[in-house]
């Protein structure tokens, strides 16, 4: 045990000789020091990065309320599917100006006509069902409601005229 002492003081002495340090506790503290300033950019170029890069970002901005597809739109949708195959359809409702203006916006391809007896296809927006003549006037049959519909569409029925 003693050689061994012997030779840890001869390697001490000779560390300090060569001004390196002997002290491993220092090294420790060094290389933990290391770490924590590593571990400090790091933190500091992440936050920066999500807090100034980020919300610029092509992900960010996709996901933003800017392109972000509206209930009413999603309607729409729905509905053009239904009438791709028409140029016009007649159309009842007992809504006012901005909800007939409303429709035939986001239908614009089709031509929604409110003289609906002269068309084949009648597309019913009746806000209360009871209003809706078509359900009860045997010259009509229901072609499709639509249920998945979230937002303004949810009244909408489309009929067709039996001949």
């Amino acid at each position: 045990m003693g050689y061994v002492l012997r030779v840890v003081e001869k390697r001490a002495f000779l560390l300090a000789d060569n001004h390196e340090n002997t002290d491993l506790g220092s090294s420790f503290r060094t290389v933990t020091a290391w770490l924590y300033a590593a571990l400090l950019v790091f933190a500091v170029v992440s936050t920066f990065y999500r807090y100034a890069l980020e919300p610029f970002s092509k992900r960010a901005l996709l996901k933003s309320a800017v392109f972000e597809v509206s209930p009413g739109e999603k309607d729409a949708f729905l509905l053009q599917g239904a009438l791709k195959a028409y140029r016009a359809v007649g159309y009842a409702t007992d809504g006012d100006n901005a909800r007939i203006v409303n429709a035939r916006c986001f239908l614009a391809p089709v031509l929604l006509d409110l003289n609906y007896s002269r068309h084949d296809i009648v597309m019913s927006d009746y806000t209360t069902a009871t209003k809706d003549v078509f359900r009860t006037d045997p010259a009509y049959t229901l072609v499709t409601g639509f249920p998945r519909a979230t937002d303004w569409a949810r009244s909408i029925k489309i009929y067709r005229k039996v001949r």
